[in-house]
């Protein structure tokens, strides 16, 4: 028999909108002639009609938006909610982290909610005396454990719960997405944990806003899209699905054509800079006060005599975007703002991956492109044809030097940030796809 098995399952739920918090409003409500705008109640499907089985010892991950119906599935695994219809069946000892605090009384402390999980898992008190000093030390919470968990943190709150989860030696075990509020020390942790668990044959159900975490995690997928099923299979088949996917609903569906951007030998001459950054789509560009803040890691020096006022990222159909996919063109557009007359400047970039290798430092001296001077407004545009990075997070740094690229006008150092969706190539380690070939002889 399977571990879960969900058969044809819907779950509907009741929205009660607008609902009288005492007799007193239920009263006044009556005799009010004001029309309510909307019905009281409402039907609302969490889950349409969801089928798949999760056979025993396997590791299956749900990956989908926000509202796509993640969580109410696993909470119909864990028999919090009864589906409306089908059948939803479970074989083994089922431990469950899906909500932070969930199965924890808040007046007692850590030491006491342990032992209160582990009655409610099914644990006799001689086992549970057994397991504790383990619980405690995978937890790390040694100095807080007598304390009310009404004081403990997110985090702490998650540690507590998943030790006593993991320790509870269940067949089957549900997590949400709880340890996204973990420390990166104890995300891993916990990781490899769940490892050890998959290798002695736990059947796992994880759940993640991370859909490589989940493709790396779990051998079997479901995507679910607004209560239905649209994805259920292989890992890497369903996750470049639903990556895809996300990339399709980010470009834009009914966008006028992309704005006529004055060459950049006319840009400084034509217009200033306020007539570039109209022209080019102002929410477009990524300059002071938006985009997506690196934090610590980014910082700004030069005399800023010449000044980088922002950059706008498009591919080769001239849509700006924040995500790309392996193998698209991608043209960065420099706005930059020379305060006085500058002799042959060097305009240069950095890309680095999220986890701090540097990829490639070009600049225009080196690439051979030489702009005589600037003064003024204008743009500089650097674009790489069939770009090879794979899938992940991205901080982009931009700088205009002098000639000898001794000094610096302005240097912003890792402070814009984009992203490769997965789906553009099969080579999936490292950070480039090199795009090589293979051959053999016996």
């Amino acid at each position: 028999m399977p571990a879960i098995q969900f058969q044809a399952v819907t779950k509907k739920f009741t929205l009660h909108h607008d609902e009288p918090r005492s007799l007193q409003e239920r009263f006044l409500r009556t005799l009010s002639s004001k029309p309510q705008k909307r019905p009281p109640t409402e039907s609302y499907y969490a889950l349409k009609d969801v089928s798949f089985v999760i056979e025993r010892g396997q590791t299956f991950g749900l990956i989908g938006t926000n509202g796509s119906g993640k969580s109410t599935a696993l909470k119909l695994m864990a028999g919090i909610f009864p589906p409306t219809h089908g059948i939803v069946r479970t074989d083994g000892r089922l431990s469950a982290l899906l909500e932070l605090g969930a199965g924890m009384h808040p007046e007692l402390t850590g030491r006491e909610n342990i032992f209160l999980n582990g009655t409610i898992l099914g644990l006799s008190n001689s086992e549970m005396h057994a397991l504790y000093p383990s619980i405690v030390d995978f937890a790390e919470l040694e100095r807080f454990i007598d304390m009310p968990v009404k004081h403990y943190s997110s985090g702490m709150y998650m540690r507590l719960g998943f030790s006593v989860a993991i320790h509870s030696r269940p067949d089957i075990l549900l997590v949400d997405e709880v340890l996204a509020v973990g420390d990166q020390a104890f995300q891993t942790k916990c990781l490899e944990r769940l490892y050890q668990m998959r290798r002695r044959g736990t059947t796992i159900v994880f759940v993640s806003h991370s859909a490589a975490l989940v493709e790396e995690l779990c051998e079997q997928i479901v995507w679910l899209h607004n209560g239905e099923m649209r994805g259920y299979g292989d890992s890497k088949a369903v996750t470049n699905d639903y990556l895809r996917f996300l990339h399709q609903q980010e470009l834009p569906t009914d966008a006028p054509p992309p704005p006529a951007v004055p060459p950049l030998t006319e840009a400084a001459e034509s217009v200033g800079v306020d007539g570039l950054l109209e022209a080019a789509g102002q929410a477009d560009i990524v300059g002071e006060g938006n985009g997506q803040p690196n934090g610590d890691r980014s910082f700004r020096s030069g005399d800023h005599q010449a000044e980088i006022l922002g950059v706008r990222m498009i591919d080769g159909e001239g849509r700006p975007r924040q995500s790309f996919l392996t193998g698209d063109d991608i043209t960065f557009e420099i706005y930059y703002r020379a305060h006085v007359p500058i002799e042959e400047p060097l305009f240069g970039m950095a890309i680095h991956h999220i986890s701090g290798a540097h990829i490639c430092g070009p600049n225009t001296i080196q690439n051979e492109f030489f702009i005589p001077r600037i003064e003024g407004d204008g743009i500089v545009r650097y674009t790489l044809r069939n770009q090879p990075l794979l899938d992940g997070t991205y901080e982009l740094s931009l700088s205009c030097f002098d000639r000898q690229g001794m000094h610096a006008y302005d240097l912003r150092w890792k402070e814009w940030s984009f992203r490769i969706d997965p789906g553009g190539s099969e080579e999936r380690y490292g950070l480039l796809r090199m795009g090589g070939e293979w051959s053999h002889a016996p």
